[in-house]
């Protein structure tokens, strides 16, 4: 291991990340439900219509959800959040270039979760957020690890879990090693199980780190009972 693996603890918007990870389906029955969380979450809403005036100079939220749909709102919020942690400044212009690696992340592994869940963006926006203070690379997730679940035909709902295990499996086993354990057809615990204490530490620690960031432990609590 050339580098260690340290996922740090980000400060992120808990009423923004709370819909990336909610299945989230194109319908009219979905707008008029996130119309009322907009509602409920002032701050959100005033964003919002900050960023959508070249859609709807009065900020009609129900026109701008009509027109870009929640896809088109997520990756707009996003970069906005990106740009004021670099600048403490929220933009009237986003730029979009900021989540083009969140974009290709969720691109990638789209195959392998269910449409309407926005999990492997919520990774790279977590990722892209840490870069922003050179604590981490925004390019943390490769190629090669996409390479591990073409071996399966599963889809996951918590895909942004599954990528981290991935990475980890193959951070602390190596390329050959974990392809071994996949072919196999070992599975999370049994792969666990042979890392040594110290790696199931830094395991537990990032996930941990990626748990509170996102404010969602479930996976977390889930994990530690092998601790």
């Amino acid at each position: 291991m050339n580098k260690s693996l340290n996922l740090p603890f980000v400060q992120m918007p808990d009423y923004y990340t709370r819909l990336l990870v909610a299945n989230i389906q194109n319908n009219t029955a979905t707008n008029t439900n996130l119309e009322m969380y907009f509602a409920d979450h002032p701050h959100l809403s005033a964003l919002i219509k900050k960023i959508f005036k070249d859609i709807d100079a009065e900020g009609f939220i129900g026109k701008i959800l009509l027109i870009n749909g929640f896809t088109g709102i997520r990756n707009r919020l996003a970069s906005a959040f990106i740009e004021h942690a670099s600048t403490g400044i929220f933009p009237e212009q986003v730029n979009q270039n900021l989540i083009k690696e969140a974009l290709q992340l969720e691109h990638n592994w789209r195959h392998f979760t269910p449409q309407g869940f926005s999990r492997g963006f919520l990774l790279g926006f977590y990722l892209k957020m840490a870069s922003v203070s050179n604590r981490i690379s925004a390019n943390l997730i490769q190629d090669r690890h996409l390479e591990y679940m073409k071996l399966s035909q599963g889809k996951s709902q918590r895909i942004d879990w599954l990528m981290l295990s991935v990475l980890h499996f193959d951070y602390f086993l190596g390329p050959e090693r974990y392809m071994s354990c996949i072919k196999a057809q070992m599975n999370f615990d049994a792969i666990y199980a042979t890392l040594s204490e110290e790696e199931k530490r830094v395991m537990c620690l990032n996930m941990l780190a990626y748990g509170s960031s996102i404010g969602d432990m479930s996976f977390f609590n889930s994990m530690v009972e092998h601790v």
